[in-house]
């Protein structure tokens, strides 16, 4: 059973370490240690594989959204629905753009030390 004493106590310290709380200064050598004492990145090897797929599926993407594109226009009518599909491809195609070049514009916290 606790006495009134113990919970002054407890209560006090508490608010001892709610008035102590502060936060450290950010220090760049420490993620730079952790990040060096890391094992090494593996080189991709399948790299090559993978843009090989993403310029197949911008090209099929950008050819075929060219083609129904030039279809509605000799249809001469233009239909909501139409639209789109318009920029259904073109966010497809943009959304394969990104992924293909993302990997060139990240940031510096983002890269991992070598």
């Amino acid at each position: 059973m606790r006495n009134k004493a113990d919970n002054n106590q407890d209560s006090r310290l508490r608010e001892l370490f709610k008035a102590s709380r502060f936060d450290a200064p950010p220090s760049p050598w420490f993620t730079k240690k952790v990040m060096n004492r890391l094992p090494r990145k593996r080189a991709r090897n399948l790299a090559w594989a993978e843009y090989a797929l993403y310029g197949v599926a911008g090209i099929i993407t950008a050819a075929l959204g060219i083609s129904y594109t030039v279809d509605i226009f000799r249809e001469g009518i233009v239909r909501i629905g139409d639209i789109a599909v318009i920029a259904t491809y073109m966010c497809a195609f943009c959304a394969i753009v990104f992924l293909c070049l993302s990997p060139w514009f990240r940031s510096e916290e983002e890269l991992p030390m070598k």
